[in-house]
């Protein structure tokens, strides 16, 4: 029983973890806090092992996106208010930063897809 109410509560903590997506200002770049979810929810766990999700470690100026952590390998989409994928690339290891189409200009989510987890934040371009 008591395992069942620990379970809860983890789920319960990602939960909320899930809701939070933001960006806080450092001088001129914006880092971005993400919020994550997985893309295919039936894979108990994300398909993952019980370590904690690290999200990737990303900043935006402008159109520039600058990575740091946590991106090799993944796949990088911006997404309109209509749910639409409006720009879409791998990231491969060498990549440190990427510049957005200067034609995306309002508010998009930034989507970072790894594994079974798509961590996603709101951004002004």
């Amino acid at each position: 029983m008591k395992s069942k109410l620990f379970i809860v509560l983890v789920a319960m903590c990602f939960t909320s973890f899930s809701a939070h997506a933001e960006l806080e200002q450092q001088d001129s770049l914006y880092v971005v806090h993400f919020g994550f979810t997985y893309t295919d929810p039936t894979i108990p766990n994300g398909g993952q092992n019980k370590s904690p999700v690290v999200p990737p470690s990303v900043s935006i100026d402008g159109h520039i996106l600058y990575l740091y952590s946590g991106c090799v390998g993944t796949t990088l989409q911006v997404v309109n208010d209509l749910n639409e994928v409006v720009y879409t690339t791998e990231i491969p290891d060498e990549i440190e930063e990427i510049e957005l189409p200067d034609t995306l200009v309002g508010e998009y989510e930034l989507q970072i897809l790894r594994g079974n987890f798509c961590f996603y934040a709101t951004i002004d371009l």
